[in-house]
């Protein structure tokens, strides 16, 4: 990223004069920036939710197992 930055610093600089691409490129990078925050974004809820779905099912096979185990007791 910080490389990224460096060469559309030295775009900025003259190595390229026409505005319109300089507009382009700052666009792009933005676009760039939007879609990686988007995506780290993304990541985060994905991970927090199979976090949360892992825990439930876990909770809810202790819970059956437990269930059964006394249901089992009930019956002898």
């Amino acid at each position: 990223m910080g490389a990224l930055a460096n060469i559309l610093s030295d775009i900025k600089k003259g190595l390229i004069q026409d505005s319109h691409i300089w507009s382009f490129f700052q666009s792009f990078f933005k676009q760039y920036q939007l879609i990686i925050s988007l995506n780290q974004i993304y990541q985060f809820v994905y991970l927090s939710l199979m976090e949360i779905m892992s825990y439930l099912h876990f909770d809810y096979w202790k819970k059956t197992a437990r269930s059964g185990a006394s249901m089992n007791k009930e019956n002898k």
